[in-house]
């Protein structure tokens, strides 16, 4: 499953990111802020390391697959006051697990990561000029 390219079609989420008591731009005023809690304030944290790996590693841009498994290969796994039993088979305090996926998104460890991928390749071709006499 190109959408899955781990193979743990269970498990979700796949990572977690900062969620809780985030300071955003707030609509009471044009220079208020509030602190805000949930998935709208945790998918920009996600969205921006995104950014930042496709800027270090131009050959990620677009390779969905290749980005989210970086992603998840280095995030730090979060199993501190995980319950006991789960609900997926999955060894108790293990990871990946059904509460925060293989952990909290690292931005440094994924950046650095995508920067010690090989270079892209470059495609050269050629460039044909010709001489149309007449036009």
């Amino acid at each position: 499953d190109p959408l899955n390219p781990m193979g743990y079609p269970d498990i979700k989420p796949q990572v977690v990111a900062p969620g809780i008591n985030i300071n955003s731009a707030s609509n009471r005023s044009n220079v208020a802020y509030q602190e805000m809690t949930g998935t709208s304030m945790s998918a920009p944290h996600v969205a921006g390391l995104v950014a930042l790996i496709w800027s270090a590693a131009h050959c990620l841009a677009r390779d969905y697959v290749a980005t989210e498994t970086l992603i998840m290969q280095t995030a730090n796994p979060v199993t501190a006051g995980l319950p006991a039993e789960t609900c997926s088979g999955e060894a108790p305090g293990g990871v990946p697990n059904q509460s925060t996926g293989w952990g909290e998104i690292d931005a440094l460890r994924a950046v650095n990561a995508a920067i010690a991928m090989p270079p892209c390749p470059w495609v050269r071709l050629p460039i044909v000029f010709r001489q149309h006499p007449g036009r």
